[in-house]
């Protein structure tokens, strides 16, 4: 091979790595929401129900929701994936890897869930036994590719994005 077409090839090659081209866009770029759950808790959950929706007079008004009934939430000190962050055990879940399968999910185990026209984005998750949680912010429709966080804690959770 003569030197033009290796000097081409490389040039190439590094035109094609600053564009960001590694094979993997159409996962990171594809619109959804990647759920986390994270629990640091003595208590375990056996599902959740996620809902996308407005909020209007101090109300949520629920637009569409993502059904977790058999997404187990482990115990902060079981399951398959546990750490200690900042001192703290925990166990975490995450839709784009241990429950890709839920419907409702794409390919990716992202969701993306039917808010029509909505400009502020609400959220509220409901686990097995009851205990829900809201958003404390509205999300702007600014970029529908994005992750929402559930954290468990003993003395208030939160949900985050």
């Amino acid at each position: 091979m003569d030197t033009k077409k290796i000097i081409f090839i490389a040039l190439l090659l590094l035109f094609i790595s600053a564009c960001g081209h590694s094979g993997f866009e159409e996962e990171e770029g594809s619109a959804g929401f990647i759920i986390h759950i994270y629990n640091t808790t003595d208590k375990e959950y056996s599902g959740f129900v996620l809902y996308i929706g407005d909020e209007l007079n101090g109300r949520f008004i629920e637009k569409d929701s993502l059904v977790g009934k058999n997404v187990k939430i482990y115990k902060k000190d079981e399951g398959p994936y546990s750490s200690i962050t900042n001192g703290e055990q925990r166990t975490y879940i995450r839709s784009n890897r241990e429950f890709r399968d839920l419907e409702g999910l794409s390919e990716f185990g992202k969701w993306i869930g039917k808010f029509g026209t909505l400009e502020r984005l609400y959220f509220k998750v409901k686990l097995s036994d009851g205990t829900t949680i809201f958003s404390e912010n509205p999300k702007l429709r600014i970029n529908s590719s994005s992750e929402i966080s559930l954290i468990l804690r003993d003395g208030g959770n939160k949900l985050l994005y």
